[in-house]
């Protein structure tokens, strides 16, 4: 029984060694093999069509006009007359349904827009706000021939209650048609 107990062990110990050489293998060859890129392949390729080009006959071309007769005349200024401020304060107040207490006083070439921003209450009076504050302020007065600059003071007085200050100017001159 000796000698089967020899020959086991040394066919465990063969099989054993056999393992660990192709295990040993594998580790080395994978330790060698270089690393596999998974972003973007580079071997694919992109077909592009041009649009059809349209014959002569059916779109003439035409070079740029060389002198002043041929150019388009620029497009003239209108000139806007600010509309008085009591008339802007009821436009503002009309349009905008958030503020209160609006108030505009002019001297000179510059005026002052004062008014107090009421809270929000729930999502669609947050959205109005925003859009009176991104620019609907903003052309309301430039409908009304005023400019208002930017940035404008937006200072909290209370829980959600906001004090809104922007200077003003008279758009003595827009472009226009």
């Amino acid at each position: 029984m000796t000698i089967v107990r020899l020959a086991r062990s040394n066919r465990l110990r063969r099989v054993g060694a056999a393992l660990l050489v192709l295990a040993t293998a594998g580790l080395a060859m994978w330790a060698v093999t270089p690393p596999r890129r998974t972003t973007a392949r580079t071997d694919a390729v992109t077909v592009v069509a041009a649009a059809p080009v349209a014959s002569r006959a059916q779109a003439p071309m035409r070079s740029p006009p060389t002198s002043a007769r041929e150019r388009p005349a620029p497009a003239p200024r209108v000139a806007v007359a600010a509309v008085p401020p009591g008339l802007v304060r009821a436009r503002v107040t009309r349009a905008h349904p958030l503020l209160a207490d609006v108030a505009i006083a002019c001297s000179a070439d510059t005026c002052t827009l004062e008014a107090t921003v009421r809270p929000a209450l729930g999502q669609a009076a947050l959205d109005e706000r925003q859009a009176m504050l991104l620019g609907g302020l903003a052309t309301t007065l430039a409908d009304s021939g005023y400019r208002m600059a930017v940035p404008f003071a937006f200072d909290e007085t209370g829980d959600n209650v906001f004090h809104l200050r922007a200077a003003l100017t008279p758009a003595a001159v827009t472009p226009g048609a």
